[in-house]
């Protein structure tokens, strides 16, 4: 039966090539249980393909499913997720500013304090303890709203349609918990909300975040990059 979906698949070319040497080393020492998952042609297409091998009195039972549709949406899952801060990341947040259609958005724009001081005094392991610690901040000021970690030291938080008083309440409170109950802020904040254009309301907190940092330069000189 091996031989036979050897010749199915991979002799009569409807296996994917990303495929094909894994798939002639799994035909040639099949296991005696186990699955494999595998692309291959059909009338729609690539299709992603589930071969369970179940073993029975007789031998082996190969049963295949297709699973593209589970598997391109876990794919779209693990390609969304940042792995460091169990946040989304920047693939999550371009895919979600391209889909953004119309109504409210309210955006918190994040840039971290001091990453590179902590990376190059106290190492990059306590630089990436640093970004987990504030991702981790983010999450308790805004769990019901899409956090991303869209480059290191940079976070950005989007509110689909929020109550504007509601969300304008919880960034100016995250802005001000960085100031006045941290002795160094942690990051710099912007924010904004509108109806207007996704990127120009990303611009604006962006810019403010900008000014917000200068001010931390100013009283703290020696996180100035250098």
């Amino acid at each position: 039966i091996y031989d036979y979906w050897h010749w199915f698949c991979y002799d009569s070319n409807l296996l994917h090539p990303d495929n094909l040497k894994e798939f002639a080393e799994f035909t040639e020492h099949p296991p005696a249980e186990g699955f494999y998952l595998y692309d291959r042609k059909d009338g729609k297409g690539w299709q992603t393909t589930l071969m369970e091998i179940t073993p029975s009195n007789k031998g082996v039972i190969l049963t295949t499913r297709n699973v593209t549709d589970i598997y391109s949406a876990e794919v779209i899952k693990i390609k969304s997720k940042d792995h460091m801060t169990g946040l989304l990341n920047k693939f999550a947040y371009e895919r979600d500013i391209a889909y953004y259609k119309s109504g409210v958005v309210g955006v918190v724009f994040c840039d971290l304090n001091g990453l590179k001081y902590t990376n190059d005094t106290l190492g990059h392991e306590e630089g990436d303890k640093f970004i987990v610690d504030f991702a981790s901040l983010l999450k308790a000021h805004f769990a019901d709203y899409k956090i991303y970690h869209i480059s290191g030291d940079e976070f950005v938080v989007l509110a689909f349609n929020p109550t504007i008083k509601d969300f304008l309440q919880r960034a100016v409170a995250f802005h001000k918990y960085m100031w006045m109950n941290q002795k160094v802020p942690m990051s710099s904040i912007g924010y904004s909300v509108d109806t207007s254009d996704i990127r120009s309301i990303i611009e604006y907190a962006e810019n403010m975040m900008s000014d917000d940092k200068k001010i931390f330069y100013m009283k703290f000189p020696m996180y100035v990059r250098k």
